[in-house]
């Protein structure tokens, strides 16, 4: 944004004015109705796909079989690469250049997904298990988004994920929702011979491919709500009856003006603000 730029004010609500337009968009609705919900900092503060990467990291969890994609990749990002480096260590040097902003987002978040190449998917549930107890996650969930979940739970509304972190981090961190996992969208290696390849399944969700991959995976759905935090979410948020921002990032408040019907939902129980 350019230099004394005003960033618009999104209208609050809060959970209660919310669920009262998501009731009155789904009495308009005939058929299959759903919402949309991206994972990190949506869901809960903070990022599994960060949690499960840096702990797999330290465990050195990666295998060669991703090897040779990591050392392209890093490559590819303006990186050298020895000849003696595992792929742990070539992903390290990645996972920082990332850090630091010397890397794409969107190749970085295809690469911590295809990364663990040469698990099984079994082993990498457990692995995430493992990383989301230690990285406390269960006290890191937004009360008032995991209640309108509750709600379009019990309002027959299907609830969709819509991630662009891993499969199966994302898998494991909404099981206490009540979500199964034929209902996340994430990033998802292609499985042969047993194990996880570097080979991705299209759509990626991330940016634009979040509607894409929503309409690929429920075409006849309408969608009543989207909730996101990101500039990354714009896409999903537009598609939707009603975008929901959850303690939006500056550049998805910037974009206010061009998503229809975007109002920022009241974290707290304190008043909105005049």
């Amino acid at each position: 944004m350019g230099h004394g730029s005003v960033i618009s004010r999104l209208p609050v609500v809060d959970r209660r004015e919310l669920v009262r337009r998501l009731e009155v968009e789904r009495g308009r609705v005939e058929g299959r109705c759903a919402i949309a919900l991206d994972a990190d900092g949506t869901l809960w503060s903070g990022d599994v796909g960060y949690d499960l990467f840096k702990a797999a990291l330290a465990a050195r969890e990666l295998r060669p079989a991703a090897r040779a994609a990591l050392a392209e990749e890093a490559r590819g990002a303006g990186l050298s690469v020895g000849g003696s480096e595992d792929a742990n260590e070539i992903a390290i040097r990645l996972f920082a250049a990332w850090a630091t902003g010397g890397y794409d987002d969107d190749r970085a978040f295809r690469m911590m997904a295809w990364a663990f190449a040469g698990h099984a998917p079994d082993d990498l549930t457990r692995l995430a298990e493992r990383a989301l107890e230690a990285a406390a996650l269960g006290d890191r969930f937004h009360a008032r988004v995991s209640e309108t979940v509750a709600w379009a739970h019990e309002a027959g509304v299907e609830v969709w994920i819509v991630s662009a972190s891993p499969r199966a981090a994302v898998e494991v961190g909404v099981r206490s929702l009540g979500i199964e996992p034929d209902r996340v969208l994430a990033v998802t290696p292609v499985v042969a011979g047993g194990v996880l390849t570097v080979q991705l399944e299209e759509p990626v969700p991330f940016d634009r491919g979040k509607p894409l991959a929503l309409a690929a995976a429920a075409p006849d759905v309408a969608l009543l709500a989207a909730f996101g935090d990101s500039s990354f979410d714009a896409h999903l948020l537009g598609a939707a009856r009603v975008g929901v921002a959850v303690d939006p990032h500056d550049r998805l408040r910037a974009l206010g003006p061009s998503i229809p019907h975007l109002v920022e939902l009241l974290l707290g129980d304190a008043p909105e603000a005049p």
